[in-house]
């Protein structure tokens, strides 16, 4: 891996499309499930005195969650949709503009007129861009409002679900206006597209008691396939289904649109795949596919989950993605690793089962590590690593850059990253790592983003 960008923009800043080739991993939240500020914190001397001071400062964290975007190679650029800054009008042309206004119903309903026209999909300024999505929890909409704005994210292209708590999935419904669909004569919706989701049948049984009318909104295509030929064999096999049943509904009269109209209300529709959570496997998601490669021979992002606990008997989805990602068992001797990165996001851990820990440890390397850091050192907990939990798999797995996510109060930022730096520095002192084996042990924030290889 060649080139390492990171970069803090201030909030509502706009942010720029990641070149061919690479790829932009933003933090959207870095938080605990509570968040930072905790309700009933404050003036205790702990992180939220500063988060509620400095509503834009580092210590203030919204829940886990992660947004990779890779620029698309599949649509056009849309050059000069930039437009100036309008010149000022009378107060005699701004009424007369108000006249022609559509009434209410009618601008509510055109608001999503966006996924229809030549403009659809998302772009950052002319740049055709992909959005997938980790974890959309209870804090979704302050994160996007604080983080995901700067990206002008018009839909989700991705969503993968890591566990079913609820800082994982209660922002959910928020989805519906980052989803492609459209109102039709009779005032109900049709979906243009499902968001494709990446989830554990156990997580599935969370959402169907939790909000089961986005359940009943969505559709299911089953396990997830680890390869292109096999995921478009699955989808061709869904959509002939899915058609058979619109066309016997059409013919009997009923909804319009079929099997792609959820009625009157507005809400979020996904489309299921199914994620082991046994046995790491490789993942195929089509929208990688798309993205511009800057010449890489192989056009999807190569994506694998596998399963970490989050409290005994309890599974949390864990990742490694990016075109650099190899095996040592399967690397033949004398041929060189791919090019790219190879990023490894765990969110929420107390322990790392048997084989997670076997297929971690026969990644050829380890660019990004993203891990879970509930507590400062020499605190523990049963559900969450806390430091020392991050440090100890840092030092088996030897990741070149560490980024601590999923914080508490007890953790203060500028603290804890003096101390995460001298614990580094020691280790290199005493010989335990190799100067450069590691190059960073940090904290992750609300709005960091990384500009690295695919």
């Amino acid at each position: 891996m060649s080139v390492f960008s990171i970069n803090a923009a201030p909030l509502g800043a706009s942010a720029t499309a990641p070149p061919a080739g690479f790829m932009t991993l933003t933090v959207v939240g870095s938080g605990v499930s509570t968040g930072i500020p905790v309700i009933g914190h404050y003036g205790r001397g702990c992180a939220c005195d500063d988060a509620v001071a400095n509503p834009s400062g580092l210590n203030n964290r919204n829940n886990i969650s992660m947004l990779l975007t890779l620029p698309r190679g599949d649509l056009p650029t849309l050059s000069g949709r930039q437009k100036s800054a309008p010149e000022t009008s009378s107060a005699a042309q701004q009424a007369e503009e108000a006249e022609a206004e559509p009434q209410s119903y009618q601008c509510w309903n055109t608001s999503h007129a966006c996924f229809t026209t030549d403009q659809a999909g998302n772009y950052i300024h002319d740049k055709p861009v992909a959005h997938i999505l980790i974890d959309c929890g209870k804090t979704f909409r302050d994160a996007y409002f604080k983080v995901m704005i700067r990206w002008n994210i018009r839909a989700v292209d991705t969503l993968l679900l890591t566990h079913g708590h609820a800082d994982a999935i209660a922002g959910l419904d928020d989805l519906r206006d980052l989803q492609m669909m459209h109102m039709i004569s009779t005032g109900e919706w049709v979906v243009d597209s499902f968001i494709p989701t990446y989830l554990s049948y156990t997580t599935m049984e969370t959402l169907q008691r939790a909000v089961d009318y986005i359940v009943r909104n969505s559709v299911e295509s089953g396990p997830a396939m680890p390869s292109p030929a096999e995921h478009a064999a699955q989808l061709s096999a869904c959509l002939e289904e899915r058609g058979a049943k619109s066309l016997a509904a059409v013919q009997n009269g009923e909804k319009e649109g079929g099997w792609r109209n959820i009625g009157v209300r507005r809400s979020t529709a996904l489309d299921f795949f199914y994620v082991d959570d046994v046995k790491p496997k490789r993942v195929h998601l089509p929208i990688t596919a798309t993205a511009d490669t800057g010449g890489a021979t192989e056009s999807e992002l190569p994506f694998y989950s596998f399963p970490v606990e989050h409290g005994r008997g309890y599974i949390s989805m864990a990742y490694v993605f990016g075109r650099g990602t190899a095996f040592k068992s399967k690397l033949e001797d004398g041929v060189s690793p791919p090019e790219g990165s190879c990023v490894v996001y765990i969110s929420d851990v107390s322990a790392v089962p048997r084989d997670s820990m076997l297929f971690l440890q026969d990644l050829v390397r380890i660019d990004i590590l993203y891990v879970d850091c509930l507590g400062p050192q020499k605190r523990s907990s049963p559900v969450h690593y806390c430091a020392d939990d991050m440090l100890a798999l840092t030092l088996a797995l030897r990741p070149r850059y560490v980024y601590g996510v999923g914080m508490h109060c007890d953790v203060e930022h500028h603290t804890m990253r003096t101390t995460l730096q001298q614990v580094l520095d020691g280790y290199v002192a005493t010989g335990v790592l190799k100067q450069g084996e590691v190059e960073c042990i940090d904290l992750a924030y609300d709005g960091m983003y990384i500009t690295i290889p695919q």
